[in-house]
């Protein structure tokens, strides 16, 4: 790869450079690298950045109804590693590990849900039995497979914990701390205030959905809910969650003008929103820059940042540098704007950022095109179930 802007999220920085990598390791990366290669890549005027990390999406595809196809749509859109956020339970692990997790191309992680049986329908609350809530098995199988398993998730608004939403937090807090993970909590339209939820979180936790449009939601008079300050400053992370009913523009320029940016940009992506109002990683945070989100802030929320709190840092996810994993992706950021929407269908000019080339471990993946050019093929889908 020759002359793009290489992004160091250690840093914030761009900087024009060449990459070369052999094998599945990042060989070097210098102003100019001499020498032969089996493939030469002009990538002047794109940015090259570690592959992207989707803190949260559902792809236990064939289990959960609305869940979307790993490769389809995500690697060949850029992203290299991506978190099933609670698609699966203790019930049903072993089949998301058998048949989604093992043997695919990227790197598959998941929050495991605080209802056994998961997710299958949109029609039916995982904890439409109290007796899905079974603390002690999920502990032992988030023990046994801490490789997969990088936290538990926890859906609180009214259609799935009714009138309990503590009951359930406070379940998902409790297990939490048992297996040493943080929780990603669902909220929105809860049948409990903001503060309540945010007070049981701890440093490490994650309240997705952040910048939603619905009743509790993160703005207080027009203004960036003290309890949210306040949970920041103790460590509680924020992530996007895009989805299909989880994001107004409103909110989140309110948020990012303040200063409040998210922690991580997860598309929360699902058959009922990868064509719109969603589409990919890529597009959420495309959207994220055109309300205002500095591109180095955005570019860390999608690479390092999630690396690190999944603790895949480690291996080499999230960061670009010599000696390092070879799983790169390269945008290009269009010229012209898309008009998309938000939840609520407010429409906001974006100028997309496009994935052009992808290299997941050292191999050449093929990217398919934005699916937003095939929005007429949008299978009608509900808004029963607010999940994604």
């Amino acid at each position: 790869m020759t002359g793009g802007q290489v992004f160091d999220p250690r840093t914030g920085v761009f900087r024009t450079a060449d990459v070369a990598t052999i094998g599945n390791k990042v060989a070097e990366i210098s102003e100019r690298v001499d020498g032969t290669a089996a493939h030469v890549i002009d990538c002047s005027g794109k940015i090259v950045t570690p592959g992207l990390v989707d803190m949260h999406t559902h792809v236990y595809d064939g289990v959960f109804e609305k869940a979307v196809p790993a490769i389809e749509a995500h690697l060949r859109r850029g992203v290299v590693a991506v978190v099933d956020a609670g698609s699966f339970g203790v019930s049903n692990f072993d089949g998301f590990r058998r048949y989604i997790v093992e043997d695919a191309p990227c790197r598959i992680l998941g929050f495991i849900n605080i209802s056994s049986v998961g997710l299958s329908n949109m029609e039916v609350s995982e904890f439409a039995s109290p007796a899905a809530v079974m603390k002690d098995k999920t502990i032992a199988v988030a023990l046994k497979h801490p490789e997969i398993i990088k936290g538990v998730k926890v859906r609180l608004s009214r259609s799935q914990a009714g009138d309990n939403p503590l009951e359930y937090l406070k379940a998902a807090v409790e297990v939490g701390a048992a297996i040493g993970k943080p929780i990603m909590v669902h909220f929105g339209e809860t049948a409990c205030p903001l503060e309540a939820v945010l007070s049981e979180l701890r440093s490490g936790d994650i309240l997705t959905h952040a910048f939603h449009g619905k009743s509790e939601g993160l703005l207080q008079d027009g203004a960036i809910h003290p309890a949210a300050h306040d949970a920041r400053s103790r460590g509680v992370l924020f992530d996007v969650g895009h989805g299909t009913t989880q994001l107004a523009y409103s909110v989140a320029r309110t948020a990012l003008e303040s200063g409040f940016y998210p922690d991580t940009v997860g598309s929360d992506l699902s058959l009922r929103n990868w064509r719109e109002p969603a589409y990919d990683l890529p597009t959420v945070m495309s959207k994220l820059l055109a309300l205002g989100m500095p591109l180095p802030q955005v570019l860390t929320a999608a690479t390092r940042r999630p690396a690190e709190i999944l603790g895949i840092d480690v291996d080499g996810f999230g960061l670009l540098e010599k000696g390092g994993r070879a799983s790169i992706t390269v945008l290009d950021q269009l010229v012209d704007a898309d008009i998309l929407p938000d939840a609520s269908d407010d429409r906001l000019p974006v100028k997309r950022l496009e994935p052009v080339m992808v290299v997941n471990n050292g191999e050449l993946i093929e990217t398919t095109p934005w699916r937003g050019l095939n929005s007429a093929a949008v299978p009608e889908g509900d808004a029963h179930g607010a999940c994604c």
